[in-house]
């Protein structure tokens, strides 16, 4: 799942010569928000923002599910968004537009 910048078809292909499928994808219970310093948004889940006024359900991130990734692309990406600095690939959870089966 890839939010941002990496929705971009261009920019995917630059980073690794091809372009994987892409689903449009909705992943619950994280949100976008700016950070410091940067033009790209970052992204937390709701449960580290410890408000119980916030629902899991009461924001989501659109984004696409690219299916089809190999570890050496997956490396790729992790290099482009500076893994390990304000960035952690996890694996989730994510609905997919309808006619897709959800997937991790």
């Amino acid at each position: 799942f890839v939010y941002g910048t990496l929705m971009s078809r261009e920019v995917v292909m630059g980073l690794i010569g091809r372009c994987p499928d892409m689903v449009p994808a909705f992943l619950c219970n994280h949100r976008r928000h700016p950070v410091k310093g940067v033009v790209y948004p970052g992204m937390i889940s709701n449960d580290m923002t410890k408000d119980p006024q916030v629902s899991s359900d009461s924001y989501g991130v659109r984004g696409m599910l690219l299916t089809g990734m190999r570890p050496h692309e997956l490396e790729r990406f992790d290099w482009f968004e500076d893994e390990g600095n304000d960035y952690v690939r996890l694996d989730v959870n994510v609905r997919v537009q309808k006619g897709h089966r959800e997937s991790d």
